[in-house]
């Protein structure tokens, strides 16, 4: 079980003080221990990954409780996304990275596909959210 409750959700936002449609991803701390995270990425079922220019300022620890947001603007994402092959209603994945220390990258080389842990750092993913990229 993740330490990291990620959710996605459609959402607004005002940078420029326009309101532009977004892409929202939260991530919440449920554990009693501090959770550091180094990014966050945007994925379909079929492997697409789509890395946001990230609002935070990384590397970025959550404490017992605490929650951050990141954020996509929608016409990017679809244009990205359909750069990559997407199109219509995809299944799309967001995740939070948390840094390996040296010895746990190189453990994680020796483990099986499907494991929770890789090179990258360890993911914490969000409930697959179905999105429309034509629309």
């Amino acid at each position: 079980m993740s330490s990291l409750d990620v959710r996605v959700q459609l959402a607004t936002e005002s940078p420029a003080g326009e309101p532009i449609d977004v892409l929202a991803i939260s991530a919440v701390n449920r554990t009693d221990e501090p959770v550091s995270i180094w990014t966050c990425i945007i994925l379909t079922t079929f492997g697409a990954r789509l890395y946001l220019d990230p609002h935070l300022d990384y590397p970025l620890t959550l404490q017992p409780g605490e929650w951050c947001r990141e954020w996509i603007a929608c016409d990017l994402a679809a244009r990205e996304l359909r750069a990559r092959g997407c199109e219509g209603k995809t299944r799309l994945i967001a995740l939070f990275l948390e840094p390996l220390d040296r010895l746990a990258r190189l453990v994680s080389m020796g483990a099986g596909r499907g494991s929770m842990v890789d090179v990258r750092g360890i993911e914490h993913r969000s409930e697959s959210f179905l999105w429309d990229v034509d629309g």
